[in-house]
């Protein structure tokens, strides 16, 4: 952002790290290239679609859920407070790895203390918990992250120590859906969500 400012290019940052985010950053666009209109009504599809997600997971269960973030070479672990990590909880389940503080340097050079979306994981806790189910994104060279993470899961003792791992159920998200930024496909999200979550969709 300072960047753009030094060289006098109009920006404006908006975080698509949450479905909050994305509500605020649509709203923000809206009043910027005066899209009011356009941008309430979109808010309110989505805020509808949100409401009505709520109210169908306030009757059933909250599964145990572990959200996981694979791309080439590296897995980790999504929070509750990632975009997929929000929409869980939103759709009834539970996610079973909180978000912890963290310090980050702002743009005006000082820290400040803010939740992480992402984190690193040990297998052997990861066991401990024992997740009902496992959602995996997948970024960058979908196929082949897929296959190195099977054959890990299928390979090591310690992924075959989770229920989730033993009884099948890791279902790998569609990306054009679910990724690390939140997007506008959030209303189809949280039905297709939904379903995965409490076991009529893979």
């Amino acid at each position: 952002m300072n960047l753009f400012k030094e060289n006098n290019i109009p920006s404006e940052f908006v975080s698509l790290e949450s479905l909050d985010g994305l509500k605020n950053a649509i709203n923000t666009l809206g009043e910027k290239f005066n899209k009011n209109d356009e941008a309430k009504a979109l808010l309110e599809k989505i805020e509808s679609k949100e409401k009505e997600a709520k109210e169908k997971a306030a009757s059933l269960e909250k599964p145990e859920v572990l959200v996981l973030f694979a791309a080439p070479g590296s897995t980790m672990i999504a929070t509750a407070k990632s975009y997929i990590g929000s929409l869980v909880e939103i759709v009834g389940g539970k996610n079973i790895v909180e978000a912890n503080k963290i310090k980050i340097l702002s743009e005006d050079g000082t820290l400040k203390i803010q939740d992480n979306t992402f984190t690193i994981y040990n297998k052997e806790d990861l066991a401990l918990l024992n997740p009902e189910k496992i959602l995996v994104m997948v970024h960058a060279l979908p196929e082949e992250t897929k296959a190195a993470l099977q054959a890990e899961m299928a390979s090591d003792s310690a992924w075959q120590n989770i229920n989730a791992v033993k009884e099948g159920k890791v279902i790998y998200l569609d990306n054009n859906y679910f990724g690390m930024s939140a997007n506008l496909k959030v209303i189809e999200g949280l039905d297709m969500l939904s379903d995965i979550v409490h076991g009529s969709g893979e």
